[in-house]
């Protein structure tokens, strides 16, 4: 994908559950403080960032708990979130043989 990764973090469990990525105080300057465009899988949308640093577009359709989400800023100025699926060890101890 071309353009500049503007954000990497995992998805927590309240966000998952309840739809909305929280964008850490670090990396919100970033990203406009107005409309802007975000493409979700192969929908475009038109969301901000509400006074929380949140922005509600339903992530639990696309992401679990613990998957990790990237946001890229792409040449055209809009942005795009890629989902990177998170897959956890297996935490069972190997039976003795």
């Amino acid at each position: 994908m071309s353009g500049q990764v503007v954000l990497r973090k995992k998805v927590a469990q309240s966000e998952a559950l309840k739809g909305f990525v929280r964008i850490p105080n670090s990396s919100v300057k970033l990203f406009p403080r107005g409309a802007f465009r975000l493409i979700v899988g192969n929908k475009e949308l038109t969301k901000r960032i509400d006074r929380y640093n949140r922005i509600f577009f339903g992530v639990s359709e696309i992401a679990k708990a613990g998957d990790e989400i990237v946001f890229w800023k792409k040449p055209d100025g809009g942005y795009e979130v890629q989902v990177q699926s998170h897959v956890e060890p297996s935490t069972q101890a190997p039976q003795p043989t």
